[in-house]
């Protein structure tokens, strides 16, 4: 516990800052309790992995403290970024390495409350259902009874033959209900900016089907604080997923980090480092509430290696999230001055 124990100092130091910031002014705020903004699910805040970096966080040194994180979160998803048949970049000593990782999956993320969400191999025109039938199979003789199956990460070129196809897997997906807990099925990702007619067909038709809709945020939207908020309101695919009683993901492009958090010889963060690390909680934060506010029931946050290996800032922002917010959200108007660059999220809060 002594990693994480050193890593709550900066935090509680941010949090410090942020209420020293605001003690010298009130805040008068109307407060609207009968009608809820929306109502999130326990699992909001959740997360995208790629499962090779998974695989080494626990197969590593840092595997218990991977757990312990694991555990203090709670009950979340686990989405992997990449499909059963992703192949480690290590030599393993398992005689069938995919079939004994996923087992090991399982059983970690059963033990810490996690549910995943596993893609299928599939390429539009390509997709050959009897290898996803036999990796159903083999789920299902290697204990994981509980997950949610989503067809590949893309929908290709056509949306009808993926609507196709996606059905063809949930029919598959239902003849093991009577085996198994809970085995469901959602669509890839859709991304902002889709005015294909045939996308909003898709939405209508697989409302049924789908554990959830998956929309994907443009990568530049989770850096410019001018962009939240608007995109949701302004992208209609989104506002027809809405529409529909299904719950909405949030899911976010991979982007590539420019200035990596680097230590000194002495193991002490610089000023600017530090001054990044809390640029990006205080953005991670926002994204939880313009996301709750706006309809979302889910959101992924992506997860990098060194993310699984070590808490970092945004952990312990995510952390006081689950532990404090409550799932209904509130419309909340401030009386008093407020700048436009300050924001106000309202939930109602857990017992804790």
């Amino acid at each position: 516990m002594s990693l994480l124990k050193a890593s709550i100092v900066p935090m509680l130091a941010l949090l410090i800052t942020i209420c020293a910031s605001s003690v010298f002014a009130d805040l008068l705020v109307q407060l609207n309790v009968n009608r809820p903004l929306n109502d999130v699910n326990e699992k909001f805040v959740s997360f995208t992995v790629d499962p090779s970096d998974l695989y080494h966080a626990l197969d590593g040194s840092n595997r218990k403290t991977l757990t312990q994180m694991a555990t203090m979160l709670g009950t979340s998803y686990v989405k992997f970024s990449d499909d059963y048949n992703f192949i480690p970049d290590t030599d393993t000593k398992y005689r069938n390495p995919t079939k004994t990782i996923w087992k090991g999956f399982n059983r970690w993320t059963s033990a810490v409350n996690w549910t995943m969400i596993m893609p299928l191999p599939y390429e539009a025109g390509e997709w050959d259902p009897m290898e996803s039938l036999r990796i159903l199979n083999t789920s299902y003789t290697t204990g994981i009874t509980d997950c949610i199956w989503q067809l590949g990460t893309e929908f290709g070129t056509s949306v009808a033959e993926y609507f196709n196809d996606l059905n063809t897997l949930s029919l598959m997906v239902d003849t093991f209900g009577p085996y198994v807990d809970d085995w469901e099925v959602t669509g890839a990702e859709m991304p902002s900016g889709s005015t294909n007619e045939d996308i909003r067909r898709y939405i209508e038709y697989s409302k049924d089907m789908n554990a959830a809709f998956n929309w994907l945020q443009p990568a530049d939207a989770s850096t410019s604080n001018a962009m939240f908020g608007t995109v949701y309101e302004s992208d209609r695919v989104l506002r027809a997923m809405f529409n529909e009683k299904v719950p909405v993901w949030l899911n976010f492009m991979p982007k590539e980090r420019t200035n990596k958090s680097k230590r000194g010889s002495s193991g002490v963060i610089s000023g600017s480092e530090t001054t990044e690390d809390i640029t990006e909680v205080l953005r991670w934060a926002q994204t939880l509430g313009e996301a709750a506010s706006s309809g979302f029931d889910a959101v992924f946050r992506r997860m990098e290696l060194h993310d699984l290996e070590r808490p970092s800032q945004s952990f312990f922002a995510t952390l006081v999230f689950k532990k404090v917010m409550g799932s209904r959200v509130f419309p909340a108007r401030p009386f008093t001055i407020f700048l436009r660059s300050n924001k106000l999220y309202t939930h109602c809060a857990n017992t804790v």
